[in-house]
């Protein structure tokens, strides 16, 4: 079955998005999603308001929606990751990329 098809949530399961959606939230900072499903719990995070959100999400049914659920958050810092990118991405502020070592535990900025 195509997963765009298949029930990928219940009524009941709501009310707990909709806490990890304020917890995510809270503080207003940075939100990075991983799966995009049917929206549900972007426009809950959305709602509580942060500065920047990251969707992630490879299956490219899924993905179509995305584009209509974006364009009722005219300004928000919302950008997209996935193996077929919506045309009217908005940049996202990303730090550095990184690398780690097998000699440390930490990672290093790479360049410095």
């Amino acid at each position: 079955a195509d997963p765009a098809d298949v029930e990928i949530m219940e009524d009941w399961q709501r009310p707990l998005m909709e806490a990890m959606a304020e917890i995510a939230a809270r503080g207003g900072g940075d939100v990075l999603e991983d799966g995009f499903g049917r929206g549900i719990s972007a426009s809950m995070i959305q709602e509580h308001g942060v500065r920047s959100h990251t969707l992630i999400e490879c299956n490219a049914k899924i993905a179509e929606q995305y584009e209509t659920w974006r364009a009722g958050y005219p300004g928000a810092d919302i950008g997209f990751v996935g193996d077929t990118p919506p045309p009217t991405r908005l940049p996202v502020r990303r730090p550095p990329p990184t690398r780690c070592t097998s000699r440390s535990t930490t990672a290093t900025p790479v360049g410095t």
